[in-house]
């Protein structure tokens, strides 16, 4: 009896941190600047007239906020949901830059994007930093590279970047109270609780590349019910 109330204990307070961490990941998604800035692209197309760059932009933007507060009430979501999502934020930001990166998205044959099931809102933090710590900088274009692979019952999701060369940071363990408010390491928290719950091997991961940075995710291989 001890044991089991113990378990349930246990588990209510995983629920209740998962909920926490999830809010946090909402808000550090849709953060204020992102939002302005946004909204004062739209602004300058209206002005200049440039009404149909205007109206694509504007329903990119509203699609993407739709996602992400219909994700932020979810467990889980498929990966294609988490990854068109991802796809309407790389949009934005791209036209933002004025087209100044490329990106790619590259998934594994053998696996179903609408089968496999992720936390929502998993990458767009890592994509984030990768634009404003790699690429903003970058003379010329960059390229942001995605990756979904399977091994040995994990999903592995990895992002690269050739932007500025950076010191990877601590999404996790050591980092500091300032470092662990940001998207990345809140991320990063999600995971480590995941790891808890499922009792399975789900963590982040960053290296530096002679240009750029490398973020490999790795959580438990869940498919839809």
């Amino acid at each position: 009896m001890a044991f089991t109330l113990d378990r349930k204990r246990r588990k209510a307070r995983h629920a209740r941190k998962a909920a926490h961490l999830q809010t946090q990941a909402w808000r550090a998604q849709v953060n204020p600047h992102f939002i302005h800035t946004a909204l004062q692209n739209i602004n300058e197309y209206v002005q200049a007239n440039e009404r149909d760059l205007a109206s694509s932009f504007l329903t990119r933007f509203a699609r993407l906020m739709r996602a992400v507060l219909e994700n932020a009430r979810k467990d889980e979501v498929s990966l294609q949901s988490d990854l068109d999502v991802l796809h309407d934020y790389l949009e934005l930001e791209k036209a933002r830059m004025h087209n100044g990166f490329t990106y790619s998205i590259d998934i594994d044959t053998d696996l179903d994007p609408e089968e496999a099931m992720v936390p929502p809102m998993l990458l767009q933090p890592f994509a984030e930093e990768a634009i404003w710590k790699g690429l903003a900088k970058k003379q010329g274009a960059g390229h942001i590279s995605i990756t979904v692979r399977k091994r040995n019952g994990s999903l592995i999701l990895a992002i690269e970047d050739d932007g500025m060369a950076r010191p990877p940071d601590l999404h996790g363990g050591s980092a500091g109270p300032e470092e662990r408010t940001t998207g990345t390491a809140i991320t990063a928290a999600r995971l480590e609780l995941l790891s808890r719950q499922e009792g399975k091997p789900a963590s982040v991961r960053s290296s530096p590349l002679p240009n750029g940075q490398r973020v490999e995710l790795e959580l438990p291989m869940q498919t839809a019910a």
